[in-house]
């Protein structure tokens, strides 16, 4: 309430400045980054924000972060949206890391050198799926309410921004820098305006002057006007939802009011979605992200993108858009280790099947320049009236864009239709020729141009889809696709004094017919028809006419400001660059590929990453050689290596060594969950905020005394287990639809001793809760809500505590405060590379231990990856559903996964390259946390190659400290 109040009364006041604020968040503030009610201008040249969400704290091996913006940029996007999360790098109050993994001046070089605009996305708070919503772990302690403005969450995150803000300040465009736009906040129901206002205060007072933005939950007119409002506003959209179980139901529909709230409520700028669904996360006990990527796949890419568009929007993130790893304890409850996402790229940065339809609609609208200055109007209808048109106009040339899909956009119904047409060309129906018809099927949506000028050229029209244009050396070069084996019609305007030549090339026919000044061309799409135009206007026209499916298998890598060269064929181009005679490309290929290059003619040479290829030309003029692919890789069968297993429960012994740990005694927290017993058992209130935690506890005990009953806390698809004195009692495994669990534990007869009794507990965690709502739910509990002896007559129970070694003051400052637990293991170093295993058990998988708790298994192995090879591996686990055990593994001491065999869903966990070295000696530990005799064992657990590519980037092994290197105590 006081917080609240506080809220109340800052705002009042705030808002009798209103005015003055305004002025002070006008574009006046920089002139690098502008805009007007169609859309962005950077640099005064107007830019259609093409933007995917990428998080550099999911992929903890930096140089690979070039890997994920080249790809990105290479399919289009002109723009990454980053989150900075507050909880990566601050383990605790006043202390801050930008170093190692968490160098954002590494990313922000990055994203330069690869040409890549960044949208900042500093928080405070950033939902995202990670432990807390970002929010440190020492923040679940404080008192105050959060995400308004009150003073301890006020000098909390002013501690945050003013550690971030100067690398935002000093690497926007205003500095040379990649940052167009800065996102102040997140969404959320009941979010202060004073907060939000000072956000954006102190921003500014950081010298950050690019635009301020908004992320709104859905079209909530939040921060629009008044108190708080940013320069641009924007709002979610996640249409399917995440039900990935049901993979081809499309529960969304393709909204139509958008268009109609923008003009309402904030018409003077562009039409901006921050986030609009790009994939779906997947819980602990769901079915896989394969199914997510049927649920979220190119159909519909191709049905909701090109909607958004139709309804005007200029500025679009797709979130995710390479999802990565919630690699140690990020993640928060709700998620598992995997983030894949089913976005465009996955987790392990390889380019699942509708990367290609990012790639075609990232390079229409960087290609098509008046896409980003439309107007709506009523102005077309199709003979089809199943079939929806949507009419955009260019202000500046008249240029048209007919976007079309089902009216129902989830129809799975073939259709075949004419388009009326009223454009700068006359009015008319769109396809002409006899017998033919534009096609749209299920889940699909086109847009078909008319009345653009590209190079020296005139579109008429097209029934076809434009994948992109430029002119290339003495010639235009474009190319249009649409699926295999519907029918094409595209018509050029051409001079009247000239009389046009056409010659196709390949199999598929292409008849002509010219009228006045329109060259009409018809053509079936089958494979790839190269088109040569000559006469209808200068210089000649190469018009490539494709099938989708060779439309996905071309590249147009920018050679400098000015140059394009197009591409076809290999599994990614990176770059070009231009010097003389000679293009030199850059890219990966997953096979022997057959390349073709579109260049100018002044090309004589051509390298692929810096090997001379020896090309020829074909007869209409482009280039043609062939490229290697990958060599064959091996790696070791770990079923088959020599591993060392250990027990590791020994804080279940009664006469365990705990005089270090933390006497667990508070009376009161600051928790949203209230304890029914004390003391307070919650592992946030003693400085240990991830990962496993134990607790041992003390009591004199009379014989009455015939069990425990407990509530555990710990997180969606955790658990815990628990002895009294050195006895198993049980394991309580919670569900992936609760946070908690109640259990009681009877005790057999002459259990309880007569003198000093040690009941041992071992939490496992999933992490804390996100902050929807703005009630503190990230400050939920983690450990035991009631700890009550049965019969015991409120026996008092004498309580420590341990967590991760050093809690908030971590040993590990390399791998940083998610990474380890609360383990015997972990604390003792025996996941780290390095540590002397030689007097444990020699073992082989599978290997049965027999009885519950806790053991280790380490093994080492060689890789010997070829040079300039990129070969993502993963490991899989692989057992019987039925048995009820966790496990956590590490690779040289990073935590790379948490696997959960009877809950799932997921079995298989990408390590990226610089965190396992593909050249030299690799260690592997796991810890298996059994509960019960059945389940205690580790069964097969491997390692595979999920693809190997010819090219990639230059990786180094990321900092990994040995045992030797860390102070160890337990």
């Amino acid at each position: 309430m006081v917080a609240k109040n506080w809220c109340y009364f800052i705002t009042y006041a705030l808002s009798l400045l209103v005015g003055a604020q305004t002025a002070l968040r006008t574009r006046a503030l920089q002139t690098a980054v502008t805009w007007d009610k169609y859309s962005l201008s950077i640099h005064n040249e107007r830019v259609f924000v093409f933007s995917g969400e990428f998080h550099y704290y999911r992929l903890p091996s930096p140089d690979l972060w070039k890997d994920v913006l080249e790809k990105m940029k290479a399919a289009g996007f002109n723009a990454a949206s980053v989150y900075f999360s507050w909880g990566y790098h601050s383990p605790k109050s006043g202390e801050y890391d930008f170093t190692g993994i968490r160098d954002v001046q590494k990313l922000f070089d990055i994203a330069n050198e690869v040409g890549i605009y960044i949208i900042s996305r500093a928080g405070p708070y950033i939902n995202a799926e990670v432990d807390s919503g970002g929010f440190p772990g020492w923040l679940t302690t404080t008192k105050d309410l959060t995400r308004v403005y009150s003073p301890e969450y006020t000098a909390a995150w002013t501690e945050w921004l003013s550690a971030i803000d100067p690398y935002i300040a000093k690497n926007q465009i205003t500095n040379k820098g990649p940052v167009i736009l800065n996102q102040v906040g997140k969404f959320i129901f009941n979010m202060c305006p004073s907060y939000m206002q000072a956000l954006e205060d102190k921003f500014r007072a950081d010298g950050v002057i690019v635009p301020l933005t908004f992320n709104d939950a859905w079209t909530n007119s939040s921060f629009g006007h008044g108190v708080g409002a940013v320069d641009i506003y924007g709002f979610d959209s996640y249409p399917q939802g995440f039900d990935c179980a049901n993979p081809n139901i499309w529960p969304g529909s393709a909204q139509t009011y958008w268009r109609g709230y923008h003009e309402s409520f904030n018409p003077t700028e562009p039409l901006y979605i921050p986030e609009f669904q790009g994939g779906a996360f997947d819980p602990w006990g769901g079915v896989g992200y394969e199914k997510c990527a049927t649920l979220i796949n190119y159909q519909f890419e191709r049905v909701f993108y090109k909607n958004n568009y139709a309804q005007g929007v200029t500025m679009l993130n797709l979130y995710m858009t390479y999802g990565g790893t919630n690699w140690g304890n990020i993640g928060y409850p709700g998620v598992y280790t995997s983030y894949d996402y089913a976005g465009g790229i996955s987790e392990s940065r390889q380019l699942p099947y509708k990367y290609g339809e990012l790639k075609l609609q990232g390079h229409f609208t960087q290609t098509v320049k008046p896409f980003s200055t439309t107007f709506w109007f009523n102005g077309s209808t199709a003979d089809n009236s199943d079939i929806r048109v949507d009419t955009l106009q260019d202000v500046y040339t008249g240029t048209q864009f007919y976007i079309v899909r089902h009216q129902n956009s989830s129809s799975l119904v073939h259709d075949t239709f004419h388009l009326n047409v009223n454009s700068t060309d006359g009015t008319f129906t769109i396809p002409q020729q006899a017998s033919t018809a534009i096609t749209l099927d299920g889940r699909d949506s086109k847009i078909i141009v008319t009345g653009y000028d590209f190079g020296s050229h005139h579109l008429v029209y097209s029934t076809n889809e434009i994948f992109t244009h430029a002119q290339i050396g003495k010639r235009n070069v474009a190319l249009l696709y649409a699926f295999e084996g519907e029918d094409g019609e595209t018509a050029l305007k051409v001079n009247r004094s000239a009389k046009p030549a056409v010659k196709s090339f390949g199999n598929n026919p292409v008849t002509t017919c010219v009228n006045g000044t329109t060259l009409r061309l018809n053509y079936k799409h089958q494979g790839i028809t190269p088109v040569v135009i000559t006469g209808a206007a200068e210089p000649d026209l190469l018009l490539y006419l494709t099938g989708y499916d060779d439309a996905i298998k071309f590249w147009a890598p920018k050679v400098d400001d000015k140059q394009t060269v197009l591409v076809y064929g290999p599994y990614l181009v990176r770059g070009a660059s231009l010097k003389g005679t000679t293009l030199a490309l850059r890219g990966d290929t997953n096979a022997t590929t057959t390349i073709e290059i579109v260049a100018p003619e002044t090309v004589k040479t051509v390298t692929w990453n810096g090997e001379k290829i020896s090309v020829q030309t074909t007869l209409y003029g482009t280039l043609v050689g062939k490229l290697a692919g990958p060599a064959k890789i091996t790696v070791p069968n770990l079923l088959k290596a020599k591993w060392k297993f250990n027990w590791a429960s020994p804080e279940t012994d009664p006469n365990f060594d705990d005089s270090n740990w933390i006497v667990a005694n508070h009376s009161t927290t600051n928790s949203i969950t209230q304890p029914e017993t004390l003391p307070v058992l919650y592992a946030d209130d003693y400085g240990y905020h991830t990962g496993s935690i134990w607790f041992r506890g003390k009591f004199n005990g009379p014989s009455a005394i015939t069990g425990l009953e407990l509530l555990g806390q710990g997180g969606n698809g955790s658990g815990y287990l628990a002895w009294l004195n050195g006895e198993y009692l049980g394991g309580t495994p919670i569900p992936a639809t609760s946070s908690s669990a109640n259990a009681t534990y009877t005790f057999s007869k002459g259990q309880v001793k007569s003198g000093e009794n040690t009941i041992s507990l071992l939490l496992l965690t999933s992490g804390h809760d996100e902050d929807w709502n703005v009630d503190d739910q990230f400050k939920s509990a983690r450990g035991f809500g009631k700890a009550l002896l049965v019969g015991g007559n409120n026996t008092a129970i004498k309580w420590k505590v341990q967590g991760n070694l050093g809690g908030e003051d971590i040993v590990d400052k390399v791998r940083g405060p998610y990474n380890e637990g609360g383990l015997y293991g972990e604390r003792a170093g025996w996941h780290l590379p390095g540590f002397s295993d030689s007097k444990w058990q020699s073992v082989s998988l599978p290997y049965n231990f027999k009885q519950p708790g806790v053991a280790w298994f380490r093994t080492t192995f060689n890789l010997n990856i070829p040079s300039g090879h990129d070969v993502p591996l993963a490991f899989r686990f692989t057992d019987d559903k039925s048995k009820e055990y966790r496990a956590i593994f590490y690779v040289n001491g990073w935590q790379f996964g948490k696997y959960a065999n009877a809950l799932g869903p997921q079995t298989v966990f990408p390590v990226p390259e610089g965190i396992i070295k593909h050249n030299g000696q690799n260690t592997v530990a796991i810890g298996v946390i059994s509960f019960n005799a059945n389940s205690s064992e580790l069964a097969n657990f491997n390692i595979e190659i999920l693809g190997a590519y010819c090219g990639g980037i230059k990786v180094n092994d990321v900092d990994s400290p040995n045992y030797n290197k860390a102070v160890r105590r337990v």
